[in-house]
């Protein structure tokens, strides 16, 4: 199944293994994988955290890269994301990550992310959260299918530009590029390299008209 479709069939259930392990954020993380790949997930060895340090080959090399997270990187969609330990969870976490996350809010799928009970009630159940990225404890990183891998993204680093001045005299009769950013000085280089474009497109479709 897509991931889209994996995300909207689950939203708002749960999933167990077994009674007695109940609602597990690790049960969730296996039946994604399950039904996105077909694959059956290794032991945990009882914890979220076992499964990020693989002890039990729970992520074989053969299908799986292992990328550990620095500040900065975005997770992509459908990576299994995990969290070390905290005061309140010696287990630690795993979760889905889904679309639109940023280096500062992340966007996961995840079950009981609550207190723990297990019980997949009352905020425990299978949620869609936009959390910081250590908001469950210290972010590890992620393992990506070897299919959906791709280079991990960073978010570019702002680059000054006096953008502002570039093209402020743009002809009458078209809304300046740069407008909505007035009184700013920081955009990402690309973004700023995508306006300048823009404009340019516009100078030459007025000034080299047949």
């Amino acid at each position: 199944m897509k991931h889209t479709e994996i995300i909207t069939k689950w939203i708002g259930g749960k999933f167990r293994e077994n009674i007695i392990l109940g609602y597990q954020c690790v049960a969730w993380a296996k039946k994604y994988v399950y039904d996105r790949y077909n694959i059956s997930l290794g032991v945990f060895g009882g914890s979220a955290l076992s499964g990020w340090e693989n002890k039990s080959n729970t992520f074989p090399s053969s299908n799986w890269v292992k990328v550990e997270y620095k500040p900065g990187l975005i997770p992509p969609a459908g990576a299994i994301i995990f969290w070390w330990a905290t005061a309140n969870n010696k287990y630690g976490h795993v979760a889905i990550v889904d679309e639109w996350s940023t280096k500062d809010n992340i966007v996961i799928v995840e079950q009981n992310g609550q207190l723990g009970w297990w019980k997949g009630t009352n905020g425990d159940e299978i949620r869609r959260i936009t959390i910081k990225p250590n908001a469950r404890g210290a972010l590890l990183g992620w393992y990506i299918h070897k299919s959906d891998y791709v280079e991990p993204v960073k978010d570019e680093k702002p680059v000054e530009h006096n953008y502002v001045e570039i093209f402020k005299n743009e002809s009458i009769g078209y809304e300046p590029i740069f407008i909505e950013h007035k009184g700013e000085r920081l955009l990402p280089e690309s973004q700023v390299k995508a306006l300048i474009d823009i404009a340019l497109s516009r100078f030459e479709k007025r000034h080299f008209k047949k």
